[in-house]
């Protein structure tokens, strides 16, 4: 994707995020990002559509669409582990129901790293990984039981988020920092330390849990680091995993969406006295892409669609635009899209799009 920059680009320090496990700089970004023609809607070209084969899969909750070296696409779906080749042939269903090694007992995480498939059932509280044709290579248990989030693999072990909620006697209908703990495990399950202490808001009753600030996080296993968007306003955190330390925090100048009060909430607030929430999350996604990072912001335009922030590996806004209405982003890789879409019967379809300079 050319880029077109303005000669001089505001961009400076506003402060210091304080975290539980060391301090991290906050780069504060404009409004506007440094290509002049952002906020256009990207021109895309379609290379392939995956839409159901009766027979062989059908698309119900499509999620997770992951890229392997070889250029084949993995996607989960309800009982589903679906294996597709680069030109978006399906190949094979990878899943396996069951409590047998190699088998899912119910809801999986998934990542793909060093020409494996490392599958985290959270039903039973086993990782395993198999080569990228579904054969299996080892399976482990792991130190601490059940954990909230798999995000991959890193050095000679496995990183989750783990929720760390307090006792139900504390939870007496007020927000809480709520710590989320970013562990990493050994492969052999044995050993596991924690490398930071993430935190977002939520606000505990004895009888409820209600998201509030709710959290995002994406993975690059390329350069070790893991960006975290844990806040409702706009505010993106790394940290580096090769030194073990938050690295930086930036953010951009961002006119928030009022929040749009759903049906049943009207009646919950008053029965909990929750605090109303004021403003949608300014960041609904993050996405890796290379050594930059895509943001799907809460920002909709009738007829463009979601509105995505561009930022380099400084935390330097650099782009902004639009994919188009209906599309859903799902991975991004080397100027390639891949994007859910609804057909006119309302299943869905998964196409990948080339970005045309």
């Amino acid at each position: 994707m050319r880029i077109r920059a303005r000669s001089v680009h505001a961009f400076f320090l506003v402060g210091i995020l304080v975290g539980t496990s060391g301090v991290s700089q906050v780069l504060q970004n404009p409004a506007k990002p440094a290509s002049e023609n952002a906020g256009r809607v990207l021109k895309l070209k379609e290379v392939w559509r995956i839409t159901d084969e009766a027979g062989k899969f059908f698309l119900k909750w499509p999620s997770a669409l992951q890229i392997a070296g070889d250029g084949s696409v993995l996607l989960a779906d309800e009982g589903e582990l679906l294996k597709f080749s680069s030109e978006g042939k399906f190949l094979q269903n990878l899943y396996k129901e069951g409590q047998g090694p190699g088998e899912i007992a119910s809801n999986f995480i998934y990542s793909i790293g060093a020409g494996k498939i490392y599958v985290w059932d959270t039903g039973s509280a086993k990782l395993f990984w198999t080569d990228l044709d579904g054969r299996l290579i080892h399976q482990t248990g792991l130190t601490g039981g059940w954990h909230s989030d798999f995000l991959g693999v890193w050095g000679d072990g496995f990183l989750f988020i783990d929720q760390v909620p307090p006792p139900v006697s504390e939870q007496n209908d007020k927000l809480f920092d709520f710590p989320l703990n970013l562990n990493w495990v050994s492969s052999d399950g044995a050993k596991s330390r924690n490398l930071h202490v993430f935190k977002t808001k939520i606000f505990l009753t004895p009888r409820s849990r209600t998201t509030w600030d709710g959290s995002f996080f994406a993975f690059s296993p390329d350069s070790g680091r893991i960006y975290a968007s844990c806040a409702r306003e706009y505010l993106i955190e790394v940290f580096d995993c090769g030194k073990e330390r938050p690295l930086q925090a930036f953010k951009r100048e961002y006119r928030s969406v009022p929040y749009k009060e759903k049906g049943w909430e009207n009646s919950f607030y008053k029965t909990y006295n929750v605090p109303k929430i004021r403003i949608e999350r300014d960041i609904e996604k993050i996405f890796v892409a290379g050594k930059n990072l895509w943001v799907q912001t809460s920002t909709k335009d009738a007829a463009k669609g979601s509105l995505f922030d561009l930022f380099n590996e400084n935390g330097r806004f650099i782009d902004s635009f639009y994919i188009g209405l209906g599309r859903t982003l799902m991975a991004c890789r080397e100027g390639d899209l891949f994007i859910q879409e609804k057909n006119p019967d309302e299943t869905y379809r998964i196409v990948k799009y080339r970005i045309e300079k």
